[in-house]
């Protein structure tokens, strides 16, 4: 495979284009993604639970996101979460420390922090505290513009919430979140919904590069 078949893969993209080194459960997060573009996409979902400080903006946010915008011409990426320092602590800047290697890519962060590209794409990040501003979402189309919808800290996002997301025409759905009580649809994604899910979990003993003073 050369670099430039690479580029089109989240992992070469993570790599190569970002700079990343991924662990084998990031790359394994990612990487269903590609099933969902092209000309045989299918519907994908993805549940990734992992403790805290394992890289879920850092990695695997920033680079879904990122890659999803750079492979669809007018590719289109929702991020939203519940708690607003979360968006604007972590998963803000991790995807606006890459952009200066996109050429033509702006940012603009009012009224809620958007990203758009020289082709039409976009990458939107929001606080959802109600269903309704949930809604609403729907791809262009399949090829060029398919939605990617990512839910960080997943565990907290209530069951109207779900409902309003699963009302749009996404083309990928990840959910991202720190364990959380057994109960709400990111646990049963992990649970009773599995097969329905490329589901990752990883443990502190997967994320070696946190310290065993935090742990």
């Amino acid at each position: 495979m050369d670099e430039t078949d690479a580029m089109t893969s989240p992992l070469g993209f993570a790599t190569l284009a970002l700079g990343l080194s991924l662990y084998g459960w990031q790359d394994s997060a990612i990487e269903p993604l590609s099933l969902a573009t092209g000309t045989a996409a299918q519907r994908v979902k993805i549940a990734v639970v992992t403790p805290n400080g394992a890289g879920k903006s850092e990695r695997i946010v920033a680079s879904a996101a990122l890659w999803w915008a750079s492979v669809h011409k007018r590719g289109k990426v929702v991020i939203t979460s519940k708690d607003n320092k979360q968006l604007l602590n972590q998963d803000v800047p991790a995807i606006e420390k890459h952009l200066s290697k996109f050429e033509g890519w702006e940012i603009v962060k009012s009224p809620y922090p958007k990203i758009t590209t020289p082709t039409g794409g976009s990458i939107h990040l929001f606080v959802t505290d109600e269903a309704s501003r949930a809604e609403g979402w729907h791809k262009e189309d399949d090829f060029d513009g398919p939605l990617l919808f990512i839910v960080d800290e997943a565990k907290s996002v209530t069951a109207d919430i779900y409902q309003a997301i699963y009302r749009c025409t996404w083309n990928a759905l990840m959910l991202v979140s720190s364990p959380g009580v057994k109960l709400g649809h990111f646990f049963e994604a992990h649970t009773k919904l599995r097969a329905d899910f490329h589901c990752i979990a990883a443990g502190l003993k997967d994320c070696p590069h946190i310290p065993a003073e935090k742990v």
